[in-house]
């Protein structure tokens, strides 16, 4: 029963890209995704308790695997979407996608097996990193960028014309007036 429960991430990972470009919303395939793991999490550390009832277990494996696994592509595409320039934009994917690897260092760590079969620790660890940097920071980032978008909708285009050339703009890639982040 391995690989149902990927075949389900896979299909969640697809949907979650396309619904992603097709209403231009970068922050809700980063944070449902996240909010669908959390739920699996809960699901698995209450039926854990109760083993007359493994497919509870098993759904709440879908759920986890399923919000996991597209977390890693929308990230990286949000963080595509808002760094411009190559240079920045091969940067901060490098740092982004280094940076999450350190989940695989630290998930490897927290799951104690004298804690088996519960694990309070590990899921207590994950399910707090889920809702900090899977929820919160998602719709704290969708927030600022919005914030941003609008301060620089309100400078004219001919102001910003006026005061740089093409190349100026080009230069100084996400900072400039004209460039508008990804939500």
């Amino acid at each position: 029963m391995t690989v149902p429960p990927y075949i389900f991430a896979s299909l969640v990972t697809v949907f979650s890209g396309w619904a992603a470009d097709r209403y231009k919303q970068r922050m809700l395939s980063v944070l449902l995704p996240n909010l669908l793991a959390m739920i699996g999490f809960i699901i698995i550390i209450v039926s854990v308790r109760y083993k007359e009832l493994p497919g509870v277990t098993l759904f709440g494996i879908f759920f986890a695997i399923g919000g996991l696994y597209p977390i890693s592509p929308a990230v990286t595409a949000w963080t595509a979407l808002n760094l411009a320039g190559s240079m920045k934009r091969s940067v901060g994917i490098g740092a982004m996608i280094a940076f999450s690897q350190l989940g695989g260092i630290v998930g490897s760590n927290i799951y104690i097996s004298s804690q088996s079969p519960r694990y309070p620790v590990g899921f207590g660890i994950s399910i707090t990193m889920l809702g900090l940097f899977g929820i919160i920071w998602p719709a704290c980032y969708y927030f600022i960028l919005r914030r941003i978008n609008a301060k620089r909708a309100r400078t004219p285009v001919e102001e910003v014309k006026e005061k740089y050339t093409d190349q100026e703009l080009a230069e100084i890639g996400d900072e400039s007036p004209l460039f508008r982040y990804s939500t």
